[in-house]
């Protein structure tokens, strides 16, 4: 009886949530949208049991009818205003009337760069002071909010670990323009061990820790590392973060919210209150395991990301204000392989290198830049412009030479030898030879030969490796010749020379011992029968056959 009842029941609940979902489908495709005080409403008291609640929710979200906690009637005559007007319901969306814009002729490029860059005003020697101190600053104090705290003190200690281990050397891990001395190298390696051992009773002296350490020229690829490890954390925290506002929203609305929603739900509070548990605890292991809180890692970062953004526009502005030298000095490099726009390319990518490395006390940035310039110029013609790439290290000479050859042109009417270029330019003349071996560009074998499209210079071009036509046919007739003459000696002694001298099918010379075990006989017996028959061929009756094809 009691196994009838329940069934009697089961059956009374299914129908109950299928007249329930019917309807709520119905009254969804119509608005697109259900609240939840909607489904609470439209499904009868009777549904109390999770499971079929949450089938009705996973078959109104399979008809994209979307679930928000509340709806938003939109202001009447909203279509008909011509302002614009925003809807707070969420699933609509207004569009904005697209305004075409006019058409612009393109103006040629370099033409276009060349007035823009006009556009930014130049700097003098005391903005250029201003702007490299200021940057100094601000990578001072990225450089404290990244390394004066717990989590940059851990990763500092790893990396002087890893030195006393001698898994990296000293100057990977400090800025430096020049290569240290071994005596430069040795001090520094015993300050940063000091330092090292003074880490590990870090709660004693900080100050003096902190102040040891801003005075320590370390890298900025370094400190680059350290303050991504405050993004991640910070990405983590804000993820989890995330997590847990939502879990807190579905179990105020499952707290706050009356009726038999509340009631079917008892079970997905719990579970809620059980994840909010677990995300507190992994919020707090991360504050745990970096040994700051939460909300100092926060603060570092807004202040980190105010600071790098301080010097992306310090930055900007001494480069724009420099393009100017970068396009003089690549008009000194044209026509020579690479465009102009190219040239200037390649000059901005030194540019902005020159910025990165430049100190105030270093002088004026323009005679600083320069060098970089020029150096990244030259280095993109060495490696791009032509076919074969050439080492920079010969390039000097190919421009040396050339230089040299152009003076003797012009002081003498006429090219120069190669003896008198070596003399010229003091090289042997072994190596000039070569350079100008390498300085002649290659020429594509596609070339048309006299503006006639149907004539290439392949065509002109004798190919070696294809025997010559009249050799061929004297090949040919030579050896029908040669068949003609084995055919008058008896069976056995033809095909032994054939097999020996490699005029059967396979053209392949076989060994007196390979012979032997075709005939099934000893490679001496094979000797005597091939002697044997050369010194008939060499009867004068069959050798003369053979006179006109020898070469005198």
């Amino acid at each position: 009886m009691k196994k009838e009842c329940k069934k009697l029941k089961k059956n009374q609940n299914k129908r109950l949530v299928l007249t329930g979902l019917k309807e709520l489908l119905a009254k969804g495709k119509e608005k697109g949208q259900l609240s939840y005080e909607e489904i609470n409403e439209i499904l009868p008291s009777e549904i109390v049991d999770a499971e079929d609640i949450d089938n009705i929710f996973i078959a109104l979200r399979d008809k994209n009818i979307k679930i928000v906690d509340d709806i938003k009637e939109a202001p009447s005559g909203a279509e008909e205003l011509g302002e614009e007007v925003s809807l707070e319901a969420p699933g609509v969306v207004i569009k904005e009337p697209v305004q075409k814009e006019e058409f612009v002729e393109p103006l040629d490029a370099i033409k276009r760069y060349l007035v823009r860059m006009g556009q930014t005003s130049l700097l003098d020697s005391v903005e250029e002071e201003e702007i490299a101190r200021n940057t100094e600053k601000s990578q001072k104090r990225i450089k404290a909010l990244v390394l004066c705290n717990e989590i940059g003190l851990s990763e500092l200690r790893k990396i002087f670990e890893k030195i006393k281990r001698g898994e990296i050397d000293i100057p990977s891990i400090l800025q430096n323009d020049g290569r240290l001395s071994q005596e430069e190298e040795k001090r520094l390696k015993e300050e940063i061990l000091l330092l090292y051992s003074e880490l590990k009773n870090r709660k004693k002296n900080l100050p003096h820790i902190y102040s040891r350490i801003m005075d320590m020229n370390i890298s900025g690829e370094i400190i680059n590392k350290i303050s991504n490890n405050f993004f991640k954390l910070r990405d983590k925290i804000k993820n989890l973060s995330s997590q847990r506002e939502h879990l807190l929203k579905k179990l105020y609305y499952l707290e706050h919210k009356r009726g038999r929603l509340n009631k079917a739900n008892k079970k997905a509070k719990r579970l809620l209150r059980t994840k909010l548990n677990l995300l507190n605890r992994k919020i707090e292991g991360i504050a745990k395991r970096s040994g700051m809180k939460i909300e100092q890692i926060k603060k570092i970062v807004n202040a980190i990301t105010k600071e790098e953004a301080t010097l992306r526009d310090l930055r900007k502005r001494l480069i724009t204000a420099n393009l100017r030298l970068v396009v003089s000095i690549a008009k000194n490099y044209m026509n020579r392989g690479l465009s102009f726009l190219d040239l200037i390319q390649e000059g901005n990518i030194g540019l902005i290198k020159a910025v990165d490395r430049y100190s105030y006390r270093k002088g004026k940035f323009s005679t600083y830049a320069t060098w970089w310039i020029r150096q990244t110029i030259t280095r993109a013609l060495a490696d791009q412009s032509r076919t074969i790439r050439v080492p920079v290290h010969m390039i000097e000479q190919i421009n040396k030479i050339i230089h040299a050859s152009r003076n003797f042109i012009q002081n003498f009417k006429r090219r120069p030898s190669p003896e008198e270029i070596s003399k010229e330019v003091h090289l042997p003349l072994r190596k000039v030879r070569r350079v100008l071996r390498i300085v002649q560009e290659p020429i594509s074998l596609e070339t048309p030969i006299r503006e006639r499209e149907d004539s290439r210079l392949a065509d002109f071009i004798e190919n070696k490796s294809v025997e010559a036509p009249s050799n061929a046919v004297i090949s040919s007739m030579c050896r029908e010749k040669l068949l003609s003459i084995l055919n008058t000696l008896n069976p056995k002694e033809r095909e032994i020379l054939k097999l020996r001298f490699g005029l059967g099918k396979d053209g392949y010379r076989h060994t007196l011992e390979e012979v032997g075990r075709i005939f099934n006989v000893t490679r001496e017996r094979i000797r005597q029968i091939e002697s044997k028959a050369l010194r008939r061929l060499k009867h004068p009756s069959r050798s003369r056959l053979l006179k006109d094809y020898l070469s005198p």
